[in-house]
């Protein structure tokens, strides 16, 4: 491919949550990009022919430049998805989003319940306010997905996880596998152990027959027929990182250039990094 079919872009790592298992608060060296450099690196997505592209961080709604960079990006032809926490969304801002061009919203959800969900994010109200957040988009039609990043702590809860976003109108469900960074740092406690992860399989297949909406894991490097789908970073996927550094997923440390001073496509093309790394492809995030 000329380009990444997707790049997932942290345009800030600031966030008022403080997750137990948030890799994004690990310390920030580089200062995050004003709204002209955002803009300039929006600008280089588009001439790079990048059709799909989501915000992260950190919780992009805190930032005053993400509602210009959506309105950009998806009037110049790219389908732009947002993830949040849900937390704070009014009406306004749901509509806001809407009208800047937002196609879909992936929203965490960590267990099927208020309490765990809760004491998890440490924030009181974080579930109900998910939920929330989740009627006021379905209600705009802006599609909506749900995303749970899988630990020792809510495996048992996956069946749960799913109903609910069954009841709440999701259109699918994302399962993620957990980074050992940030909050989680040094958290060993919270990654699968070699049974919960062959669990984790057996328990997915399943739940993959009988949901009434399609789920997506994301937890091994490769494929595996009905089950995992493999991990796209490097081979159609990128990250940009909130200063405009480009690496081969928002997890990996290492940085391939910068989307202000090098085009998208050059690099996807002929960073030596992406070349060694498909033709031997790993993790990048472990």
């Amino acid at each position: 491919m000329d380009a990444p079919r997707h790049i997932n872009w942290n345009i800030t790592y600031r966030c008022p949550q403080d997750c137990e298992h948030c890799y994004s608060r690990a310390p920030r060296e580089q200062p995050e990009l004003d709204l002209d450099g955002k803009l300039a690196v929006a600008r280089n997505i588009v001439a790079s022919r990048v059709p799909s592209v989501n915000l992260g961080g950190g919780e992009p709604r805190v930032s005053p430049d993400t509602l210009p960079i959506i309105r950009y990006l998806s009037e110049s032809g790219v389908r732009v998805s947002l993830s949040s926490n849900g937390f704070g969304v009014t009406a306004a801002e749901a509509d806001a989003l809407k009208d800047a061009g937002l196609h879909s919203v992936i929203l965490s959800l960590d267990f099927a319940s208020a309490a765990r969900h809760d004491a998890f994010r440490r924030r009181p109200g974080s579930f109900d306010a998910c939920l929330e957040a989740a009627a006021l988009f379905v209600e705009r039609g802006v599609a909506l997905l749900v995303s749970t990043v899988l630990t020792s702590q809510n495996l048992d809860e996956l069946d749960g996880i799913v109903e609910v976003a069954e009841r709440i109108g999701a259109s699918g469900v994302e399962l993620k596998r957990l980074r050992l960074a940030g909050n989680a740092r040094g958290r060993a406690d919270l990654a699968l152990s070699r049974e919960q992860e062959r669990t984790l399989y057996d328990v997915f297949a399943g739940l993959r027959e009988s949901a009434a909406i399609p789920l997506t894991l994301v937890y091994g490097a490769e494929p595996r027929a009905g089950t995992e789908d493999g991990c796209p970073c490097g081979r159609t996927a990128l990250a940009l990182l909130d200063n405009g550094d480009m690496a081969p997923c928002v997890y990996s440390p290492t940085v391939i250039g910068n989307a202000l001073t090098e085009n998208i496509d050059d690099v996807w093309r002929d960073s030596p990094h992406l070349e060694a790394l498909r033709e031997n492809f790993h993790c990048q995030g472990t």
